[in-house]
């Protein structure tokens, strides 16, 4: 049975967007169109997860997704391009080392495992010394994977969210690309 907004009793109706602003530290209302691309996020990677790495995405996963997508000639490298020069563009603002460093410190896992080596893909794939394919493909949905984490496990101040719209829209690109390329039934 699907109950509808409107039967929903007032007891239990709830406005997000108010009841965040009521914690924001400078008293200002959360503008929820600005933070659209943050919701557009969680359900793209909601549909990555599920599509790339059977609901569960673990680096090791991802790189064999990528891997394979790469031998079946799914991916196209002028599709990822722009990714990489945004990318590029965005962490040399802050200074490359510093800025990889302080936003994608490697990831503490229940195993006591850290994701250096990928961070040091990354670096290498942003400073052009790394050019394969798959390899500048799978440092760009690393970058995805922790823009997730971060967000889910509260490294984001979601009172700052605002001012990331361009990476979540980028990111968003790039999920919804990737996708494209590599799952069969988005490309018939």
């Amino acid at each position: 049975m699907v109950i509808s907004p409107a039967e929903i009793p007032a007891s239990l109706q709830f406005n997000a967007v108010e009841w965040f602003s009521q914690f924001s530290a400078d008293g200002k209302p959360i503008d929820s169109t600005e933070l659209q691309p943050v919701l557009e996020f969680t359900l793209l990677w909601n549909l990555f997860e599920r599509e790339t790495c059977d609901r569960f995405v673990r680096l090791v996963d991802l790189r064999k997704h990528v891997d394979e997508a790469f031998a079946k000639d799914q991916l196209m490298r002028d599709a990822y391009e722009p990714y990489l020069l945004f990318f590029r563009t965005r962490y040399s603002q802050f200074g490359e080392a510093g800025y990889l460093s302080s936003s994608l410190e490697p990831a503490q896992h229940s195993q006591g495992c850290e994701d250096s080596n990928e961070i040091l893909l990354l670096q290498k794939v942003l400073e052009g010394t790394c050019k394969g394919l798959n390899d500048v493909v799978f440092a760009l949905l690393f970058i995805a994977y922790r823009i997730r984490n971060n967000l889910f496990h509260g490294e984001k101040n979601i009172y700052r969210l605002h001012t990331q719209r361009s990476l979540f829209v980028a990111v968003n690109s790039l999920l919804a690309t990737y996708l494209g390329q590599t799952c069969r039934r988005m490309r018939n």
